[in-house]
């Protein structure tokens, strides 16, 4: 991680290492004649490893966990012999490989329980966040707001609901903005 606490080189870092990976056991991947359980074996305990390492800091995003999964799905094209065509969800559950994705959000959230309770800086970290926490690893775990107690119905009626449970602060001509029924 960088000054900035921004998991990006972590990322760029973990698909570099796991297309180094793939590049390695090329030849491996696609003989014919080594079994596919083995292969699948490889990618569960080689590939998902390297690129699900400090998972914990930027799980729980499909956008951020995208770069590594497609390394990986190269990989799995190979072992199943398809194209980019193929359902790659369906081709994962049918050789029992689980996805980027659900295995750095399993780390995170369990990271989010388990760490408190450690006696170094990160147990401080999530008991008391920074306040400006744009980039950071605890932003979508921390508080939410607090949503008013009507019944939502539609799209439009949470959208308004989430829009106007805040009260703004800064307006064109200087007041507070409240909501309309509050």
């Amino acid at each position: 991680m960088n000054s900035k606490w921004d998991v990006s080189g972590t990322i760029k870092n973990n698909k570099n290492k796991v297309r180094k990976a793939v590049y390695a056991a090329y030849s491996f991947l696609r003989r014919t004649d080594v079994l596919t359980a083995l292969k699948i074996k490889f990618i569960n305990s080689v590939l998902l490893p390297i690129g699900c390492y400090g998972g914990e800091k930027f799980g729980m995003s499909e956008a951020r966990c995208k770069p590594i999964k497609s390394e990986i799905d190269k990989a799995i094209r190979m072992v199943a012999n398809v194209g980019k065509s193929a359902a790659m969800e369906r081709i994962r559950d049918e050789l029992g490989i689980t996805s980027v994705f659900m295995r750095t959000s399993t780390a995170r959230e369990r990271a989010y329980h388990k760490w408190p309770t450690s006696k170094t800086w990160i147990a401080d970290l999530i008991k008391a966040p920074m306040k400006a926490r744009m980039v950071t690893w605890l932003q979508p775990l921390g508080k939410s707001p607090i949503y008013d107690d009507r019944p939502v119905h539609t799209d439009a009626d949470q959208l308004w609901q989430i829009f106007y449970t805040f009260e703004f602060q800064r307006s064109p001509v200087g007041t507070n903005w409240k909501t309309p029924w509050g």
